[in-house]
């Protein structure tokens, strides 16, 4: 089984690989836009943006860049991903 470390790093990988693939705009220190992450991983950005309102979503900032209002570092939307695997 892998250490939940290995699988935090594993999905920041993964979502850094997705950002570039679908040319997201990304800041020097790996954030992306709200609209950006909700494509990366698959939600619509009313989804995420309910979440972050209700506090639910992954921890995010208000330092924009390229136009965006609310930015996420990637590094924690992969801890957040992380902590909510379940496994029976």
């Amino acid at each position: 089984m892998i250490d939940r470390e290995s699988r935090v790093a594993a999905t920041r990988a993964r979502l850094y690989e997705a950002s570039i693939s679908l040319g997201c705009w990304m800041s020097g220190d790996g954030r992306v836009g709200e609209g950006d992450l909700a494509q990366i991983i698959g939600w619509s950005p009313d989804s995420l943006r309910n979440a972050r309102a209700e506090g639910k979503g992954p921890t995010w900032y208000r330092l924009g860049g390229a136009g965006h209002k609310v930015t996420y570092l990637l590094a924690d939307v992969a801890l957040w991903i992380e902590t909510h695997c379940e496994s029976h």
